[in-house]
């Protein structure tokens, strides 16, 4: 199966509400150990996202595979907006290939922390240093999932991205101005 393929698939089925019983589970989690080095960012958002609300198990191998695939984009998302004025995200078809937009990394992140997976390490990094890359693109809805994954999770922002983080909900109203 194409990277593709089964990324919607797994999507659609999560929409519809399909629960996997263990057979299937195991199929699309080998499925996902297969192709997730070969997803482009949306694939493995839709990916992650789908297994997280669906509450499929994934084995070791599917996890694995789905991390280097999420730390790769994220890793590709920085070096391009390392390259863009602040604020600017991907405009064309190849910039939108290698970068996530703000809506992959938000459901990404929420989705690997419904997967109760651990944000550390170089993926912590990684994506904290995303995050305040993107945090002026972000609309209100990825700054509540952002919000939710660290507020419930146990995940630790850097300061200057909590603070960052903070400004983004301020600036679209999700929480009051912090008293001086």
């Amino acid at each position: 199966m194409k990277p593709q393929e089964l990324s919607n698939s797994l999507w659609g089925w999560s929409k519809l509400g399909w629960l996997f019983d263990e057979q299937l589970q195991s199929a699309a989690a080998a499925a996902i150990a297969e192709t997730a080095a070969a997803m482009n960012a949306q694939e493995v958002s839709n990916t992650i996202y789908a297994c997280s609300v669906s509450g499929w198990k994934l084995g070791k191998a599917a996890r694995t595979a789905l991390r280097d695939a999420l730390l790769k984009h994220l890793q590709a998302t920085l070096e391009h907006f390392q390259q863009m004025p602040a604020g600017q995200h991907a405009t064309t078809g190849q910039q939108l290939a290698a970068a996530m937009e703000p809506q992959h990394v938000a459901n990404s992140l929420w989705g690997w922390a419904r997967l109760g997976q651990q944000l550390d390490g170089d993926l912590a990094a990684v994506a904290d240093a995303a995050l305040l890359r993107m945090l002026p693109s972000m609309n209100g809805m990825d700054i509540t999932q952002i919000q939710q994954e660290y507020n419930t999770e146990g995940w630790q922002l850097s300061p200057v991205a909590a603070t960052a983080l903070q400004e983004a909900a301020q600036r679209v109203k999700l929480t009051p101005p912090a008293a001086a």
